[in-house]
């Protein structure tokens, strides 16, 4: 279900049970005394808000098109787009690998450039902070890994660090259809204004304050320790296409979290 249509139920979902609320018990309990389109009021709210959850039940839980990989490495997935992410810290050769898990929900390639900001920290100098700037490109329905290879300051090592996220998703020829209808925590994308505009209008400044308070969200991750503080210029980060229509489908939850995707790496490896 795009984001869009389901934003457009939301609000006739709460929009439904406001009227609804307002049409039974705010017009009198005497059944002579309530006027005809009172009662019009009453059923067509009742029938709008009926229609409208059972197409959000029927969205959410809907068989998928394509295998959710995602959903078998991680809870902690944020979204943009239709493009689903998780962010894994690893120790990988004596470094640090940030390892971002990216499924595209829509069966058309997409480009993304995601930007991960390590939140101030005043025990911690600006120098020393762990910020992360991926771009990458998803085929159509794909699962891919980036590895991102950086030196970690001792001082950050082995801590839990807050990471405020930001997305931009292009898809160069269009969305096409979606193949995966579980969501993930979604962020606005910069241009994603029309459903906040009109629920604002609906809802009132409230619903303004929430979105914008959710429009930049933040992750928590255990940074790992015993690893390098600096990086060999050498090192580069690289991005695997993990699964693409026409590959095996596989079960990861048979094994565990970085063998989980061994078996699936075959020619796909490409340099970031």
């Amino acid at each position: 279900m795009r984001e869009g249509f389901k934003s457009v139920l939301w609000i006739a979902l709460i929009g439904a049970g406001l009227v609804g609320l307002i049409a039974w018990f705010g017009s009198g309990s005497g059944l002579r005394s309530i006027p005809t389109s009172m009662w019009l009021t009453r059923i067509a709210a009742m029938l709008v808000f009926a229609a409208a959850a059972g197409a959000l039940v029927w969205g959410r839980f809907r068989a998928d098109l394509a295998p959710d990989y995602l959903r078998q490495i991680s809870r902690k997935i944020l979204e943009c787009q239709g493009i689903c992410f998780a962010v894994i810290p690893e120790e990988v050769d004596g470094r640090c690998e940030m390892h971002v898990y990216v499924q595209n929900r829509f069966d058309r390639s997409a480009n993304i450039v995601l930007s991960l900001t390590d939140r101030p920290n005043f025990s911690i100098s600006r120098s020393q902070h762990a910020n992360v700037l991926l771009s990458l490109h998803c085929p159509g329905s794909g699962f891919v890994l980036a590895r991102l290879p950086m030196g970690l300051p001792r001082k950050m090592q082995g801590k839990r660090r807050r990471f405020e996220v930001e997305a931009k998703v292009a898809y160069p020829a269009g969305c096409g259809t979606m193949v995966r209808f579980r969501p993930g925590r979604r962020l606005a994308a910069p241009t994603d204004v029309g459903a906040a505009t009109l629920a604002t209008v609906l809802l009132g400044p409230v619903f303004l304050i929430l979105a914008l308070a959710a429009s930049k969200p933040s992750i928590t991750l255990r940074l790992p320790k015993g690893v390098g503080e600096t990086l060999d210029p050498s090192t580069r980060p690289t991005t695997e296409v993990l699964w693409e229509p026409g590959d095996e489908v596989v079960d990861l939850a048979r094994s565990s979290a970085e063998p989980k995707v061994d078996f699936m790496r075959d020619h796909h490896e490409v340099a970031a």
